[in-house]
């Protein structure tokens, strides 16, 4: 049988080194190989070019990085496990090399793979942009780049909901998913989005729930880092 290895993605304001030296990484270290895949996009490590803000480009980033860390990469079971936004790159490299991989593991991430809550993402992004979403050139990314790199984030974050809009939703693979979601009470009003964000959470299992792979576990009050609670650990590696 097959080694594991986990694949790790990272969400908004994580850096990798915030997996280190949790109960979390620890337990998958004593199951198989952990590679975690650092975000030079989230971490706003400049040396990208724009086809990196492309999901084609990202996940081609991904596998290339893998390949030169994992030289026999192939002869493992592939678990990709996403934190937050992270959970939108784990999805999609899950359902792109289905072929490799043993199930997709997705911590407490934003509510993107429904159309109406994807929508709501990318209008309420373009509203933090400051515009709405166009493509940028090669010559105005460099400027951006240099002169405002913060407006990368939310471009990525349009870019690649724009690419799930099309490519992922109702196209989910049929490799098992497996969701671990945060619900607060009272619900938090979210003043980046204006809207309860519980109430987006549950508008999306219903909705994923009628995908037979789909498998959603809620938590109380456990905090967005589900992956810190020992209950949300133990149920993931009673699955995993």
């Amino acid at each position: 049988m097959k080694n594991k290895l986990y694949i790790l993605f990272q969400g908004f304001g994580q850096t990798i080194n915030d997996w280190k030296n949790t109960k979390f990484l620890k337990k998958l270290e004593k199951n198989g190989r952990v590679f975690i895949y650092q975000n030079k996009w989230i971490e706003q490590i400049n040396d990208f070019d724009l086809s990196y803000l492309t999901m084609d480009g990202f996940i081609q980033d991904v596998i290339t990085t893998l390949t030169k860390k994992i030289p026999n990469l192939f002869e493992y079971i592939w678990i990709p496990i996403g934190e937050s936004f992270g959970g939108c790159f784990a999805l999609t490299f899950a359902i792109l090399y289905k072929k490799y991989c043993n199930c997709c593991v997705l911590l407490d991430n934003p509510p993107y793979f429904t159309i109406k809550n994807n929508q709501y993402r990318i209008k309420m992004t373009e509203k933090m942009l400051g515009n709405k979403f166009r493509k940028l050139s090669e010559k105005e990314f460099i400027n951006i780049k240099i002169n405002n790199p913060h407006y990368l984030l939310d471009y990525g974050v349009i870019s690649y909901a724009k690419y799930i809009k099309k490519n992922i939703i109702n196209k989910i693979s049929t490799i098992p998913i497996y969701g671990f979601y945060n619900i607060e009470f009272p619900d938090k009003y979210s003043k980046e989005f204006g809207t309860y964000e519980n109430i987006q959470i549950f508008d999306e299992i219903n909705k994923l729930k009628k995908f037979k792979n789909f498998n959603y576990y809620l938590f109380i009050n456990v905090g967005h880092l589900v992956y810190l609670d020992n209950s949300v650990i133990n149920k993931i590696f009673e699955i995993i």
